[in-house]
């Protein structure tokens, strides 16, 4: 996990209980750093005793998130839906618009 994933994953310590989503792995080619990336945000979160799920991000993720009762999210992309700009700022829209706060 990067200072970046424990920073948040702090910061997260603080926020009241409730199921949270890791969104790791994706369609991108930087697809296996995510989901390691995603493993350790996981692991972390657990380890800190909160309620946290994986997450795979694809096409049915928004579905997914729903139907899991997710409450806030993690995004642990790497490349594309993580990375690209255009498509981080819609994962980024959604992902406030249904759950806050989200990381």
């Amino acid at each position: 996990m990067d200072e970046r994933h424990i920073e948040v994953a702090a910061k997260m310590s603080s926020l009241r209980p409730g199921k949270i989503g890791v969104l790791m792995g994706g369609v991108s080619p930087e697809r296996e750093i995510s989901l390691r990336s995603g493993a350790a945000v996981l692991k972390a979160l657990s380890s800190a005793g909160y309620e946290a799920i994986a997450i795979d991000a694809g096409k049915d993720l928004f579905t997914r998130l729903r139907a899991e009762s997710v409450e806030r999210v993690f995004i642990a992309l790497h490349g594309g839906l993580g990375e690209n700009r255009s498509e981080e700022r819609r994962v980024g829209k959604e992902c406030r618009s249904r759950w806050s706060p989200y990381h």
